[in-house]
């Protein structure tokens, strides 16, 4: 299978740590045209897969860059993970935002500001209560998730 539906580079996918027997598994994809898409794997692997869910209000507006043909938006999503429990997907964005989304509703539980450059990566601690970004800035921040409640 294959699957599209981005305008721009997929920056980073993550796994749902925890597949449905029944549904088969889940894949989050981010983005530079600032959009988290989800992903239903199932089924024989041959033909165009399905986008599921699409997220996209934080993708803000275009910023041209000349001489570059890929499309970046100042909300571009440059890593997505899930916790440990699936309950919550982390992102980092090209704004210097890390922010923290419900897995089942996709409202954006937590926005966090502190870096001062792109965030390109993001690692949850094995209990899910931690999670660690690292930014162009040069430096790694560490959120408690401990006080977020997934609706």
């Amino acid at each position: 299978k294959w699957y599209d539906g981005h305008e721009s580079i997929i920056t980073c996918m993550s796994w749902h740590p925890c597949p449905d027997e029944e549904e088969g598994y889940e894949l989050v994809t981010s983005s530079q045209d600032g959009t988290l898409r989800f992903w239903s794997i199932a089924g024989e692997p041959a033909g165009a897969g399905q986008c599921t869910l699409e997220v996209d209000e934080h993708c803000g507006e275009f910023v041209y860059q000349p001489g570059v043909p890929r499309r970046l938006y100042e909300g571009a999503i440059l890593t997505a993970q899930y916790d440990p429990t699936g309950s919550f997907i982390a992102t980092g964005c090209q704004d210097g935002r890390v922010r923290l989304y419900s897995a089942e509703s996709t409202e954006c539980l937590a926005d966090w500001t502190g870096h001062s450059g792109a965030v390109r990566g993001a690692a949850w601690s094995t209990d899910g209560t931690l999670l660690a970004s690292c930014s162009d800035d040069g430096t790694t921040r560490i959120w408690k998730t401990s006080n977020v409640t997934a609706l």
